[in-house]
């Protein structure tokens, strides 16, 4: 059974608290002890000395954890994520369910052993085996010129990776769709896209790697839609085509769409809208992130609100490339007000969404309401619904279990008499419900909003609103991740964001963030995903386990001191050291060691959370010899054996002489002589002095941007960095004379 912790230590007293609404929390302990019966204790003992501590940083993790190093020991000191300007776009890592494979995408100019690599961004992979972590070469489009590419999609075992590749950073030039599959032979996709070199292509791969989609501005295919993006769909035996057709093969909108989980540009706010095989889809169209005076009137499918025409999306499934169904549109002669999409099923057999629309008989308002289709029925069900005079939900997020047993949604309106009440709409304070098994049950009212005084935006957003974007639930169900301002547990937060844990069957709630030592809270807020260092922001995606598939273990950054061994300081006047922390089964532990002066940043972890990935400048194994950030993984029960030491000289003269190099015959090159007699000596000329061979412009980036961070002046840092990156960054190509018939 799962303990939950909402207690607060003092000293070496656990004190029992309470949630505000009378809901008893189980107690737990302030922090988890490393074990000194290890299976792997000698493999722990092996890595680097904590010079905080005087022991191996191994020793001290949790579960039985060692460190082990993911990313090659050999990058010529270059950060294996490079910290880049915000519109290169974002480094990310994916991770197979069993944390035996690693896949990311470096964010810079980052340099691998002796040459540059690939391009100027690349993807590489990493696996595991009982003697270490591999390394593969860049993920490199075969006879490309340096270029940025990018990973923007993975099947769920990494061996089917979509790219994208562009030359320059600058929108002249052109984007083009790779498909890597899992022989290692790569297939072009399309060509000719708008530049991606400054954001993410919108973009899926089915688990099994069968099916690839994405979305682009272009007209592709045959497509000839007027504005906005449309969604393709790219198998190896169909080849490209339009996916968002009605059922006789017609585009739903000349307005484009999009899958249902990518409504905006780059970020995925939910997921699961494919099944497991790509063979049901749920998709948006017109595109939703269409906006503006100059939206064509054929996208203008909305009722008139405030006397304007209104702008819509309907939500479509699509399934077996034959039938495909509007499932938020309403009856004829009522107002189509649009759907955001929540969730789906894994199988992709119900459809959880929000609509003002009035779409079952016992709905009377168009206040926002919660809906299941179900996809093998074509039957919705309204779920949001409450007794006679308590039925005005006002819905504004959800988040839904893989299995669909469980939605969790936020609502200002008051569903359950007796608990929560109603608040008026565009209120910061909601309530938070549980629909399972046919009912509707109140948990806990929270705050979308938090406390004022904050100084800097850079590491605070003032608002996190919603379930759909900033929570994460159990496949089960079971137990929900999320964040909230107001004070839910014996901790006073004093209005600052914390992150809680609420536990279905036992009707709890831990904060999971929360210091145990009784400390004061922070302003910055625990992050679940860090992107570039030193731009931390809030991510949701499918494929980041947040919390373990039994709801036992939570990762998460934080920049507080929530333990006595976080004792790394500032680095700099303004700027906060974040740590990783592991919550687990009520108690709390650091996965960073706690002692470096740069920030760690956690970026995934494997479904139970055995594994977990970050990014360190710490030197934790002794193959880590660079001061650069590198992949790590905290493994319960991992580690390896420490890289064998040369042998020793057995003798005073073994050591002052040994066998040279044997002799490799070469044959003598041929020489032309004419005349006779012999040829007269010649004077054999000095040697060359041997010149140190040039950098590469990567190479001098890469230094010159190593010496910028050395300032710490934020201000004179990112002046030196944008210097650094107009002198020795990729070389533009010259635009055409307009004389001569170029762009001007």
């Amino acid at each position: 059974m799962r303990m939950s912790l909402s207690s607060r230590a003092y000293g070496s007293a656990l004190a029992l608290c309470f949630v505000a609404l009378s809901v008893t929390l189980a107690p737990g302990t302030p922090a988890l002890a490393s074990s000194s019966t290890c299976p792997n204790e000698a493999l722990r003992a092996e890595s680097n000395v904590n010079p905080v501590t005087g022991t191996p940083f191994s020793a001290s993790l949790p579960e039985c954890r060692a460190y082990e190093l993911v990313s090659t020991a050999a990058k010529n000191d270059s950060n294996v994520t490079e910290p880049v300007p915000a519109n290169i776009g974002e480094p990310d890592v994916w991770v197979t369910a069993d944390g035996d494979s690693a896949l990311w995408l470096t964010g810079g100019f980052t340099v691998y052993g002796e040459t540059a690599k690939n391009g100027f961004s690349d993807v590489f992979g990493a696996t595991r085996s009982a003697t270490g972590w591999s390394q593969s070469a860049a993920l490199a489009i075969p006879g490309s010129a340096p270029t940025y590419t990018k990973a923007v999609a993975v099947s769920s075992d990494l061996s089917t990776v979509l790219l994208t590749r562009s030359e320059e950073l600058n929108y002249s030039s052109s984007t083009e769709v790779v498909e890597r599959r899992p022989d290692g032979s790569y297939e072009k996709i399309a060509s000719g896209l708008p530049n991606t070199a400054n954001s993410p292509l919108p973009a899926e791969v089915s688990e099994d790697g069968a099916r690839t989609f994405f979305e682009s501005k272009a007209q592709l295919a045959g497509d000839t839609h007027i504005a906005a993006r449309q969604l393709y769909e790219w198998t190896p035996a169909g080849g490209l085509h339009v996916f968002a057709v009605d059922s006789e093969g017609h585009p739903t909108s000349p307005c484009g769409a999009v899958l249902a989980s990518l409504p905006t540009n780059s970020t995925r706010s939910t997921s699961r809208d494919l099944s497991p095989d790509g063979s049901r889809a749920v998709f948006l169209s017109p595109d939703p992130a269409l906006t503006g005076e100059e939206v064509p009137e054929e996208c203008r499918l909305g009722p008139v609100v405030s006397g304007r025409k209104s702008y819509v999306s309907d939500l479509y499934v699509r399934e077996d490339d034959s039938t495909t169904v509007d499932i938020s549109r309403p009856p004829a002669g009522l107002p189509d007000y649009g759907a955001s999409y929540v969730g789906a099923t894994t199988d992709g057999s119900e459809v959880f969404f929000i609509t003002r629309n009035r779409l079952t008989p016992d709905k009377a308002t168009t206040l926002p309401d919660l809906y299941e289709y179900d996809v093998e029925t074509r039957t919705l069900t309204r779920l949001s619904v409450g007794p006679p005079s308590y039925d005005e939900a006002n819905v504004g997020s959800a988040v839904v279990s893989e299995d669909g047993s469980h939605v969790y949604f936020e609502a200002t309106g008051q569903l359950v008499p007796g608990a929560g009440a109603a608040y008026p709409e565009g209120s910061s304070t909601t309530n938070l419900y549980l629909y399972t098994a046919g009912s509707v049950h109140f948990i806990v009212t929270v705050s979308n909003s938090g406390a004022d005084g904050f100084s800097s935006v850079e590491f605070e957003p003032q608002t996190i609103t919603g379930l759909t974007e900033f929570a994460w639930v159990t496949p089960d169900g079971g137990d929900l991740l999320f964040y909230s301002a107001a004070r839910l547990t014996g901790y006073d937060n004093e209005a600052h964001f914390e992150l809680y844990r609420y536990d279905a069957a036992s009707s709890t709630i831990s904060c999971v963030s929360c210091s145990p030592l009784d400390a004061p809270p922070g302003l910055t807020p625990p992050l679940i995903r860090s992107t570039t260092p030193g731009f931390p922001s809030f991510v949701s995606e499918d494929q980041l386990h947040a919390i373990s598939t039994d709801g036992s273990t939570v990762f998460f950054d934080s920049a507080e001191r929530l333990l006595p061994a976080a004792a790394n300081a500032r680095d700099g006047e303004h700027e906060r050291v974040y740590d990783v922390y592991e919550w687990h089964d009520g108690g709390l532990s650091l996965i960073s060691s706690g002692a470096s002066p740069y920030s760690d940043w956690l970026y995934n972890a494997s479904a139970s959370g055995s594994d977990v990935f970050f990014e360190t400048r710490d030197q934790l194994v002794p193959e880590d010899g660079e001061e650069a950030y590198d992949w790590y993984d905290a493994r319960v029960e991992g580690g390896f054996p420490a890289p064998a030491a040369a042998a020793p000289c057995a003798s005073l003269a073994t050591c002052r002489s040994m066998l040279a190099t044997p002799p490799v015959p070469i044959a003598p090159a041929s020489v032309s002589v004419s005349g006779s007699g012999n040829l007269a000596p010649v004077a054999e000329a000095p040697p060359a002095p041997i010149k140190p061979k040039p950098l590469t412009r990567a190479q001098q980036l890469a230094k010159a941007l190593k010496a910028c961070k050395a300032k710490k002046n934020k201000k004179k840092r990112a002046t030196c960095e944008t210097q650094a990156r107009k002198q020795y960054g990729p070389p533009h190509k010259a635009k055409k004379s307009a004389k001569r018939g170029g762009r001007s």
